[in-house]
């Protein structure tokens, strides 16, 4: 399957899932994980959380106010997922080796510094975050901006998800990020 056709299916996915999302935005019930699919990416978008959380793992740092911007200090807590790199948001190509990440179209439009229009000169991309997951921490750069993912969610790169947790698992919750 052509990389294009496999982010044609993840695109698909993305809006599929905010449209559910938007109509039983209502439900107090807690969603569950989706299965995983037989299609190589895995980027089905998260409950919107705006607010950082804490999480109870001893390993992971202790969440500090995090910034309104995008672009302030704290540490913030999402989901992680991974995705089939290629051409990014912020104009570079990359591959799945890479060890990089996007970051939430919320959190990518509405970064401090970014006034629209080319996103190339995002301000935020470039920018490198430390995540903390089980035990594990990475540092990867944004490049990309991931439409699917709740405010504080990061879409990884094949590689760097696999270096925090198995590639079976496709979305993980409970990561703690902050800016490196």
């Amino acid at each position: 399957m052509s990389l294009a056709r496999r982010r044609e299916l993840r695109q698909k996915r993305c809006v599929a899932h905010l449209q559910g999302a938007n109509s039983s935005s209502s439900s107090s019930s807690s969603s569950t994980p989706a299965a995983p699919t037989d299609a190589p990416v895995n980027a089905a978008p998260a409950p919107n959380n705006d607010q950082p959380t804490s999480s109870s793992q001893a390993e992971q740092p202790a969440p500090a106010p995090a910034s309104n911007s995008g672009g302030g200090s704290g540490t913030f807590t999402g989901e992680l997922t991974y995705y089939d790199t290629g051409l990014g948001a912020c104009g570079r190509t990359n591959t799945n080796s890479d060890m990089i990440a996007a970051a939430s179209m919320l959190l990518f439009d509405g970064f401090e510094g970014y006034t629209g229009g080319n996103p190339n000169n995002n301000p935020i991309c470039g920018r490198r975050v430390n995540i903390y997951f089980e035990g594990k921490s990475i540092n990867v750069e944004l490049t990309d901006r991931c439409v699917g993912c709740a405010k504080y969610d990061l879409d990884l790169s094949p590689t760097a998800f696999q270096m925090l947790a198995n590639m079976d698992r496709g979305r993980v919750s409970g990561a703690t990020w902050s800016w490196a």
